[in-house]
């Protein structure tokens, strides 16, 4: 990677190289940025923007095939779509056409970037420079993170949330705990990727490292997450030992769920069980519209979404959720802290089942396109497996930090050609 690292010229660089360049390191710091400035808040939907036109460029002016996957995609995420915007005339909730339309967008966001992603780094001829400045920056902050994180623990550097298992939650730059959490489980991800391309002691070192500084969040996500992590890495272990395949299995997915909940048990008790958490009242509330609405629910920008916070949704009135400590009008932090509710009480168990064969669709596709190798079936293992347990409770698939997951698991296929180059 240095002797790529020092060849970096921007004169070597096409504007697309640059474009792509910035799109790789600003979604390192999306959230900050976005705290920022308001022209900054829009880094995602740019990236998705950008992936959609490129997309439909490859397919209707370069005439590239849409697989059977991809078109089972469209195909599922447009009758989402129909399913929602018929929930929307039949509960008789009335909501602005912007309303509606930036919820679709939301909902967009995961499919879109899935699909163009890939088309998007296809003709990126510096794209190993580009990984491997971002791979620079991901040491810089975990270094500055770590050390940063010890010194919270003993001295206030207003880089604290609430105190839990013993310790200062550390929120590092980021607003919160809870979203540098996020950021932590890009950075691994990163660093994963970075270990395809440079198994040395080195990459292990700063996994290691990151780990600690994860932990210091104080997050059951983070202890449910890297216990996967070591659990993959010692399946991969074996099957590298035995040169055995490691494809993805349901047994996989299912075991490493349950082992994320038995980590987490305590957390998801409390939140679920406790009448007056958010996603206790998100959870009852959701299922109550999925059966008083049903089948189809009530509407896009209804309920549980950023839409229905931002054009705050009458449902919030109807079931008692205004006087809520953050779920009013004026102070909404908590209306985004689930998926499935939010995804049932708007298109009703229609759009659910709908919804949930989309992500098999995408997920099969992500599957295809860059599994190739153990490591590369170790990395799909623990994105699918930790995103369908986040999606229990977090909006996990439409939140920006997400458009950063899937942006550089689609760099991975042309890393790994650009690879073969040097």
């Amino acid at each position: 990677m240095v002797k790529v690292y020092k060849k970096f010229r921007i004169s070597n660089y096409s504007f697309n190289d640059l474009i792509i360049l910035s799109l790789a390191i600003a979604i390192l710091f999306m959230h900050p940025l976005k705290m920022a400035s308001s022209v900054l808040s829009f880094i995602d939907e740019f990236i998705v923007f950008t992936c959609l036109i490129v997309y439909v460029a490859n397919i209707l002016i370069k005439r590239n095939s849409i697989t059977k996957t991809e078109f089972a995609i469209i195909f599922f995420f447009a009758l989402f779509i129909i399913v929602g915007l018929i929930s929307n005339i039949i509960s008789g909730i009335i909501r602005s056409s912007s309303a509606i339309a930036l919820d679709i967008i939301s909902f967009s966001k995961f499919t879109i970037i899935s699909l163009g992603g890939f088309y998007l780094f296809k003709n990126t001829k510096n794209i190993t420079t580009i990984f491997a400045i971002t791979v620079k920056i991901v040491h810089l902050l975990i270094i500055t993170g770590f050390a940063l994180a010890i010194t919270n623990q003993i001295v206030d550097l207003g880089m604290r949330n609430e105190y839990r298992y013993g310790i200062y939650c550390f929120k590092f730059i980021y607003m919160s705990a809870g979203i540098f959490s996020w950021y932590c489980y890009l950075f691994l991800l990163i660093l994963t990727i970075d270990l395809m391309q440079n198994p040395n002691k080195k990459t292990f070192f700063y996994i290691a490292l990151h780990m600690l500084t994860w932990i210091l969040t104080g997050r059951s996500r983070a202890f449910a997450f890297i216990a996967i992590y070591l659990v993959l890495a010692f399946i991969l272990k074996m099957h590298n030992t035995h040169h055995k395949p490691m494809k993805i299995h349901l047994k996989y997915i299912i075991t490493l769920g349950v082992l994320s909940l038995l980590v987490a048990w305590n957390q998801i008790v409390f939140y679920f069980t406790t009448e007056t958490q958010a996603r206790n009242i998100l959870l009852r509330v959701g299922f109550n519209l999925s059966r008083d609405f049903f089948p189809f629910g009530a509407g896009f920008a209804t309920f549980g979404t950023n839409a229905s916070q931002v054009f705050y949704s009458p449902i919030y009135y109807m079931y008692g959720m205004s006087n809520i400590y953050g779920f009013t009008a004026t102070d909404p932090k908590y209306l985004t802290d689930t998926f499935w509710p939010a995804v049932g009480g708007e298109t009703g168990i229609i759009g659910i089942m709908i919804y949930a064969i989309l992500l098999f669709c995408i997920f099969k596709h992500l599957y295809k396109k860059i599994v190739n190798s153990n490591l590369t079936s170790f990395i799909m293992i623990f994105v699918i497996t930790t995103i369908f347990c986040s999606s229990v409770a977090t909006s996990i698939f439409t939140q920006n930090v997400t458009i950063g997951i899937i942006f550089y698991i689609c760099m991975i296929p042309s890393l790994q050609i650009n690879k073969t180059k040097i």
